[in-house]
This record gives structure tokens, sequence and C-alpha cells, in this order.
């Protein structure tokens, strides 16, 4: 997936995001919207970027581009590539959104000890079921698949179990299948590797394959999950007591491809050639090797807290700044420009949020 679940963040319910680059929720009377996504998202670490320093560019004078060219959420309605709008529920708070055929799977703002909420809408804007789950569902790289987790409500009496579900995108539910995965939770989704889910942050070690069939498969050598790069077979997380390593490795063998110390990973970009991830105060893209490929050109006291690739050059990012909120287009220079107009910003409600990406 490219969350818009940073950026997990940057957190491990990764959201959410669906960077990390893991997005997480937040309680509604916080002060930061999520970060991820999309879904992204969202690396695991900080909840958000620092403030970038007071000098440079202020977020409303940076130039005007395109509009998004995936899909995104403005102040609740739902707006397509070609621009076609969807009204989704006002009464609650959004943090992470996924088409599933002529549904959305749209993850609220409401947090209880890691959980949110996850609801399944309909075009007319109607929540037709209800779940509590970790953070955004994820695509597959052809968009041919979709993954999400429900369980319990852990501030609830329900019994039940948590289950890992994975769809055809198109959303008839003819493909859909899930696997009861135990009774821990929060679990999340962070990606595909083929027809198998990755997941992190269940069972006794933190990342999983699953088929949804046979027994689940450990990936050895992270603490937790970020990203997967689909094309090169490779996942991206990190390690250590706190996570303080960023780590790129095979699945597979465990063989590393590159690791760095003080780095947070948030999404691979569609291709595996890039990476995004915060980089002590700066938020920077690496290339194959690791190597630093530019860095964001973030506006002056702003805050980046989801972001999702447009495609193989291009980065957004929900940013905000000085009561400001807007989504930004990094180009392949990291260089900035508005993607969608600055508004004002509600923390308890943010205008924007991406769509979960592949």
């Amino acid at each position: 997936m490219r969350t818009a679940r940073v950026v997990a963040v940057l957190a491990s319910a990764a959201v959410v995001s669906v960077l990390v680059v893991g997005l997480v929720a937040l309680r509604e009377d916080e002060q930061r919207p999520p970060p991820r996504g999309p879904v992204a998202v969202t690396p695991p670490g900080p909840t958000s970027s620092a403030p970038s320093p007071e000098t440079g560019t202020v977020l409303d004078e940076l130039p005007h581009g395109a509009a998004p060219a995936i899909g995104y959420v403005e102040d609740h309605v739902f707006v397509a590539p070609g621009g076609r709008r969807t009204a989704l529920p006002r009464d609650r708070g959004i943090s992470a959104v996924t088409p599933l055929g002529q549904r959305f799977l749209v993850a609220d703002t409401r947090v209880f000890e890691g959980s949110i909420g996850l609801a399944l809408v309909d075009r007319s804007g109607t929540r037709v079921d209800e779940w509590c789950s970790s953070g955004a569902p994820v695509v597959s790289a052809d968009r041919r698949l979709t993954a999400w987790v429900t369980f319990p409500c852990l501030e609830s009496l329900d019994t039940g179990t948590t289950r890992v579900h994975r769809s055809t995108t198109e959303g008839s539910g003819r493909r859909q299948t899930s696997q009861h995965v135990g009774r821990r939770a929060p679990i999340t989704v962070v990606g595909f590797l083929g027809d198998d889910v990755v997941v992190d942050g269940a069972w006794e070690e933190r990342g999983y394959l699953t088929d949804l069939v046979s027994a689940p498969r450990p990936i050895a050598g992270l603490t937790w999950l970020g990203s997967v790069d689909e094309v090169g077979g490779l996942v991206a997380g990190q390690r250590g007591t706190d996570g303080e390593q960023a780590v790129v490795l095979d699945p597979r063998t465990g063989m590393h491809r590159w690791q760095a110390p003080h780095v947070y990973l948030g999404e691979f970009n569609p291709d595996g050639s890039l990476i995004a991830g915060q980089d002590g105060d700066d938020w920077s893209v690496f290339d194959r090797v690791g190597s630093v490929a530019y860095r964001l050109d973030l506006p002056s006291r702003s805050q980046l807290f989801s972001m999702a690739w447009e495609d193989e050059r291009h980065l957004l990012a929900v940013i905000t700044s000085r009561g400001s909120i807007a989504v930004v287009r990094f180009g392949p220079g990291g260089e900035a420009e508005i993607a969608a107009p600055v508004v004002h910003y509600d923390p308890n409600d943010p205008a924007y949020v991406l769509s979960a990406q592949p």
C-alpha cells in the first residue's frame, strides 16, 4: 500500500498507511491529525515530523500545480481521479479511505488502546457495516487486491477473533477470504507480496506473510514492518528496542539490502526504486542502496502528517502550517507545489486525507 500509513508514520499501527510512511488515527480531542495512510501509511516512529525551520517558503506562498492524480478526501468528500465526487459521512473525522468497488472502507479518528473505527460506506454515504480495526487497508501494486484487519472492539464486551481479510478490489465479495489470527490486537496489514498479505504486530514475531489459508510464515530481523516493495520482493521496517534502525531486507532469505541508524522509513514508490523516510529533522527520499536521492523542501514551520506516492517520481503529502492545511506535491528533486488548496486546519477533523495507494 502507498498509504497515506506514514507514516504507520510513523506508527506501529501504521498507520495510517495505510510511509508508516505506517498512518495512526488520533483521539478526537488531540491536537494533530493522524500520519499515513495514507495511508499511508507512515514509517514507525514519531507520529508526525518535527516542525520544519521557521525560515523558508510559507505554505501559502508555494506555487500551485495540478490536482492530485490519486483519490483523496476533501472535507468529507472523496475526490476520485478525474474529479468524480462522493460524499462520505460527516459525523466523525476520517483518518484513511480506500475504494472497494462501488463502496469505500473508511477509517475514522476515534482511538481506544490502538484500535480505530472502520466502516464500509456505500455511494450514498451510508455506513453499511462497521468494525474495529488498527489502521488503513492496503492495496496491491496491480490494484487487484485489497486487505484489511478487523477485531472485536477492545472497549466492548464483544467476543470474537482478530481476522485478516483479503478481497478483490472491485469489491464484489466473490473472492473475499479471511483468516483467524488469534485474539491479539492490534495488528496491521502492510502490503502484498504476490497474493500473500504482509502483516505486522501479531503472533510471537513481529512480521508475517500469510496466504490466508496455510499457517503464517514469520519474517525475521525486524521489530516492526512499515512498507513493501512488490516489484523487488522486499520489505522495509525498523529494528532495535525503539525501532531506531531502518532496514530493507528480502523476507525470503533474511538478507539485508541496506540499513541506516536514526531513520524511520515510510513508503516505497510504485516501482520500488525510492522510499521516503524521516531522517532526523528532515524528510528524505532514499534510493535502492540507502543513499539520499533528495530531501523534501518543506515549507517553514510545517509538519508532514501523511504521504502517498502519486507515481514513480512524485510524492503527495498532507502538510499543516500556521493553522492551515494543504496537499503538497514534491517533485523528483524535492521541490514543492500545492496540489489541493490551502484551507483552515481543524486538528479534530483534518480537511484532507490521501487514499491508500499500491
